[in-house]
């Protein structure tokens, strides 16, 4: 994996470790089509919807879980763009968006 791959893998896992839809929003932009606008209007819909008192704080353990579930994907996508291992892309961008969510949850 190139050290390219590698840092946009962890800044796209370290967007969705503090907002969960900002990496496939990110990534998506650079897109054409659907998917740029629908991926743009989940990220408005998730930075509304976490306003609000139902959800609970990054570090629960549902919100948590889903923002590794995010980054994993993101990671995922990002490492099969460049031929490399999806597993790979997958773990670090789960893991860093786990350790951004803590380190926001903080700050």
């Amino acid at each position: 994996m190139t050290e390219g791959t590698l840092k946009r893998i962890v800044t796209l896992g370290a967007l969705t470790g503090m907002r969960s839809m900002a990496g496939l929003a990110t990534l998506a932009a650079s897109h054409r089509g659907a998917a740029r606008a629908a991926m743009a209007v989940a990220a408005a819909g998730e930075m509304i919807a976490d306003k609000t008192s139902w959800i609970g704080d990054r570090t629960d353990p549902l919100p948590l879980a889903g923002r590794a579930i995010m980054g994993a994907g993101v990671g995922a996508l990002v490492a099969r763009q460049h031929d490399d291992s999806a597993l790979l892309g997958g773990m670090l961008g789960a893991a860093t968006a786990l350790v951004t969510a803590h380190l926001a949850y903080r700050v």
